[in-house]
């Protein structure tokens, strides 16, 4: 991404990711015992990798965005993403396609969102970002730390945040009607 528009997007996208994948990570340590329950629930993975991936997995998380963070290694942390978020939809869409329903386990127990058709979108939107980033790279590339990269970096987590309580209240409302009760 060349000249200072491309600097600009540059910023404010790796600020996105870094901010996704934070919440993400933290939202699971905070919980780490109901995390390794929801992640165990996709039976993708045998007993006990399951576990141990999912108690990896904050650390892993944590670790690409601080490899996002330096202009030497943010290519790293970008395909440290892309092999999660490839692994991510794997076991999104295995779900889907036994029509289980379970907790996608992306935010921790903070949401409980399921693993369902807007988890893949939110799954591929988020991969199209990392691999924006990684064919836009200019030699040097790393973030702008001024503030409007920031401001609207976090206001894209913040509305990606509020798209899935959106689509959760949604979901339940459907629920709700289709029990014949009230949402």
């Amino acid at each position: 991404m060349a000249g200072e528009d491309g600097a600009m997007v540059y910023s404010v996208l790796t600020i996105y990711l870094c901010l996704i994948f934070l919440f993400s990570a933290i939202s699971k340590l905070i919980r780490i015992r109901s995390f390794v329950e929801l992640a165990r629930a996709y039976e993708v993975l045998p007993s006990p990798w399951d576990r141990i991936f999912a108690c990896l997995l904050p650390f892993i998380e944590m670790g690409a965005v601080v490899l996002l963070l330096f202009r030497q290694t943010n290519v790293w942390g970008l395909l440290i993403l892309v092999g999660l978020l490839s692994a991510f939809a794997w076991a999104v869409g295995s779900v889907i396609g036994s029509g289980r329903v379970i907790t996608c386990g992306c935010y921790g127990k903070f949401m409980d969102a399921k693993a369902d058709g807007f988890t893949l979108v939110k799954i591929a939107s988020l991969f199209v970002v990392c691999i924006v980033l990684i064919w836009g790279q200019t030699p040097g590339a790393g973030i702008d730390v001024r503030v409007l990269p920031f401001i609207v970096g976090a206001m894209l987590f913040l509305f990606t945040l509020l798209a899935q309580k959106i689509w959760m209240s949604h979901q339940n409302i459907l629920a709700g009607l289709q029990k014949g009760g009230k949402p």
